[in-house]
């Protein structure tokens, strides 16, 4: 049901898709769904919490490994991949309507996965700075434009089009990891990135 629900909010627009719809695209009638959600909000609400508990989950679960952070903030990065990819119209919806569309205490018990996801995300880049194996780049910007590319795919990547999910995976992991230019075309070599490495970091806030 939250799949379907979730694929119509998408597809229709959270206003435009109701709860008629959802009960005929699933065979029910209207006043079996309201057995289970009390509210068009409260069923909204359950779509995201489930995609964004997937996720924060996930995101534990690869930051308690005992592999260094570079290996980790590439699984890390993988598996946002995969999960925008898996919860799509979820995805969307939280990013398009949840803010608009819940209760404010609704929505911010879902901005805190949102934060505690970003969180594990900073810390494992600031390890990986002080370990000397990333750019001594401010961790919070960096993160943000990592869950940016990620965030997005839930607007315009199809699965079923020209570009499956492992290949679309690797070409993210490539830009992120080593940039779109290729080697012998970079316009920045060394020097500028010993002179980055000189600036001090801002001190890392979470929230």
């Amino acid at each position: 049901m939250l799949e379907v629900a979730a694929r119509l909010f998408k597809e229709r627009g959270y206003r435009g898709a109701t709860l008629q719809d959802v009960a005929d695209e699933i065979g029910l009638t209207r006043t079996a769904i309201y057995h289970y959600f009390s509210s068009k909000e409260q069923l909204l609400y359950r779509i995201l919490e489930e995609a964004l508990k997937d996720a924060v989950a996930r995101f534990e679960e690869i930051a308690g490994s005992d592999a260094p952070p570079e290996q980790r903030m590439h699984r890390m990065v993988q598996e946002y991949i995969s999960l925008v990819i898996r919860h799509t119209p979820s995805w969307w919806v939280l990013l398009s309507d949840g803010e608009q569309n819940l209760p404010p205490r609704q929505y911010r018990r879902l901005h805190r996965f949102v934060r505690q996801q970003d969180s594990i995300m900073q810390k494992i880049f600031q390890e990986g700075i002080e370990s000397g194996k990333f750019s001594r780049l401010n961790p919070k910007i960096a993160v943000f434009a990592i869950s940016g590319m990620c965030n997005w795919l839930s607007r315009w990547y199809d699965p079923k089009g020209d570009v499956d999910p492992d290949t679309l995976a690797g070409i993210f992991m490539h830009i992120l990891e080593h940039g779109y230019l290729a080697p012998e075309n970079q316009p920045f070599g060394a020097n500028a990135i010993r002179e980055l490495g000189k600036t001090p970091l801002p001190e890392l806030h979470t929230s």
